[in-house]
C-alpha cells in the first residue's frame, strides 16, 4: 500500500523562489502520470497563486503544499507568512485569479485569523476527470 504523504516546501519570498514552487507542481503532476499539457496547467495554476501572494508584498516565506490523500485529487495550497490587510480584495478580479479558477476546482482565497493570505484550490487528475481537463468536474 502506497502511502500517500503531503508535500511542503517553503522558501524565501522572492522571484527566485517562485521557479522551485514551479518545478516542483510540474514534477507532482508528472509524477501523477499527467500528461504534458495538463502538467503545464497545474504548473501555471501554482505560479497564479504564488504571485498573488508575493505581489502582495509583506511575506518573508511562501509556503506550498500539495496533498495528494484523495485519489484522483491534489489538494494543493500555496500561503504566505505574512499579514495582508483586505485580503483578498480587488485580487479576486485579477488576471491570476480568473486563469486560477478556471484552471482549478474549488478554488479558494483566504486568511487566517492572524491575517495570513492563502489560496487553494483541488486539482482533478485528468484519469479521474469527468470532462477529460481535470478542472473539478
Amino acid at each position: 500500500m502506497t502511502e500517500h504523504v503531503p508535500i511542503v516546501i517553503s522558501g524565501p519570498a522572492t522571484p527566485e523562489t517562485l521557479r522551485v514552487l514551479r518545478g516542483v507542481a510540474a514534477s507532482v503532476g508528472a509524477r501523477a502520470d499527467q500528461p504534458f499539457d495538463h502538467v503545464e496547467e497545474l504548473r501555471i495554476a501554482v505560479d497564479e497563486a504564488a504571485t498573488m501572494l508575493l505581489a502582495a508584498g509583506v511575506a518573508d516565506t511562501i509556503t506550498l503544499t500539495i496533498d495528494p490523500s484523495d485519489p484522483g485529487r491534489l489538494y494543493v495550497r500555496v500561503r504566505s507568512d505574512g499579514a495582508v490587510a483586505g485580503w483578498p480584495g480587488d485580487r479576486a478580479r485579477s488576471w491570476g485569479w480568473r486563469v486560477i479558477a478556471e484552471l482549478a476546482g474549488d478554488a479558494a482565497m483566504t486568511s487566517d485569523d492572524g491575517g495570513r493570505p492563502e489560496v487553494s484550490f483541488t486539482w482533478v487528475l485528468e484519469a479521474a476527470a469527468g470532462d477529460g481537463r481535470g478542472t473539478g468536474g
